[in-house]
């Protein structure tokens, strides 16, 4: 049986980490989305199987803390994991599979410093690695609606965010069918931990947990057809 793990930002209340420092999230901060870009969400395929679901079609351009924010991983506040060449050439050379790469432009750093000279650039991990829907174990069930892109909805899961290896597409980075969570296999993982990569965190998929802030998608979908049903019954009044 294949052991897999969540890669998350630092500070993300995904469960108990085996990898990474939460404090990371303090030390490094996150980039901000540059004045220049705007939200769309929308869906890329490659002319395969391949999916990957984007919320801005350019080229990402962000605003960084400042130069000693650039650490192995940098996350955005939309949660687009952003990462070094470096940390490239490493999934290259052990040939890692499941990710393509975007070009990403720093437009300025919000605190400057001589630092800022030298920088390696940074680049957008875009994962396509298909693990299929969610295990039944997980709790992890599909809901009747779809979300706006028309991709199908699954409930939270219960117990873990757990793979169904039968439906898994075999790459070492992948997302479950619904949810847009980056999991990565053992061969990841190792070598995550041997270069001691930073501004990370690696969550066994079995302990993932719910947070409890975040409404579940079936609360949220129960609030949706609340609200339906409000607006259609004024609707009625009306005429």
């Amino acid at each position: 049986m294949s052991r897999f793990y969540v890669l998350c930002a630092p500070g993300s209340e995904e469960g108990p980490a085996i990898y990474g420092k939460p404090s990371d999230k303090h030390r490094f901060g996150r980039a901000t989305w540059d004045d220049s870009m705007e939200m769309e969400y929308h869906i890329h395929r490659d002319g395969t199987s391949r999916v990957i679901v984007r919320c801005h079609r350019q080229p990402l351009v962000i605003v960084m803390p400042s130069a000693k924010a650039v650490a192995d991983f940098v996350w955005t506040w939309f949660l687009e994991c952003l990462v070094s060449e470096r940390v490239i050439r490493l999934f290259q050379d052990q040939r890692l599979s499941g990710f393509n790469t975007r070009p990403v432009t720093i437009s300025r750093f919000r605190r400057r410093s001589k630092d800022n000279i030298g920088l390696q650039r940074l680049l957008e991990l875009e994962v396509y690695g298909q693990g299929g829907p969610p295990h039944p174990d997980s709790g992890s069930k599909p809901l009747p609606e779809v979300d706006s892109l028309g991709l199908r909805r699954y409930s939270s899961y219960k117990n873990g965010l757990l793979v169904d290896e039968d439906t898994w597409d075999g790459n070492d980075f992948f997302k479950i069918e619904g949810w847009q969570k980056i999991i990565v296999t053992e061969r990841v993982k190792e070598l995550i931990e041997s270069e001691r990569l930073s501004n990370c965190l690696l969550v066994p998929v079995e302990s993932m947990v719910w947070p409890a802030r975040i409404p579940t998608p079936e609360e949220q979908l129960s609030g949706e057809i609340a609200r339906d049903s409000m607006r259609n019954h004024f609707s009625d009044t009306d005429s």
